[in-house]
């Protein structure tokens, strides 16, 4: 399995930065790296949601499922 994992500071509160980052299906908004995503399960949010991520550049893709969920703190996928 692959492993990717990167840091950034962002200059906003935890609270405004989860709000964000626990759209799980929406990380198109946010990541240069995705053309576009939606969730693909009933669940959006915590354990079990599932999202698929059109990559850039080309015809790329990958489906994503939450493993850990920790709200207002993290997740895993």
């Amino acid at each position: 399995m692959a492993t990717r994992s990167t840091h950034i500071r962002i200059n906003a509160s935890k609270e405004q930065v989860w709000a964000v980052l626990s759209d799980f299906g929406g990380i198109y908004r946010w990541n240069p790296g995705v053309r576009n995503s939606f969730s693909t399960f009933y669940i959006k949010k915590g354990i079990l949601a599932t999202r698929r991520c059109e990559l850039l550049p080309g015809d790329d893709y990958l489906y994503e499922r939450v493993l850990e969920w920790v709200e207002g703190e993290s997740f895993k996928v």
